[in-house]
């Protein structure tokens, strides 16, 4: 898709059904984005709606979203947990 077709809101409209298609799909499969075999045809669609950068920064912000619900749902240490000898160290 061109880049000057994207100022009208059907283009746009049509970019996110197809954005929305495609995301919809991967988490049905439970896939990660860069690995839905299963979801060939909507991922097709999608690209081909959406301009390249729009594809890109979705798929990063999907990754990132995924991460951090990982982060949520399995919880994380903090930096001075894991090494309490450097956390003292710079306290002093």
């Amino acid at each position: 898709m061109t880049e000057p077709a994207l100022v009208r809101r059907g283009a746009r409209g049509k970019c996110n059904q197809a954005k929305e298609a495609f995301y919809a799909c991967v988490k049905a499969n439970h896939q990660k984005v860069g690995e839905a075999p299963a979801c060939a045809a909507a991922r097709k669609d999608f690209e081909e709606a959406c301009p390249e950068a729009w594809v890109r920064h979705f798929d990063k912000r999907e990754v990132y979203k995924a991460y951090k619900q990982k982060l949520k749902d399995s919880g994380f240490k903090k930096l001075d947990e894991m090494n309490p000898e450097k956390s003292e160290k710079s306290s002093s």
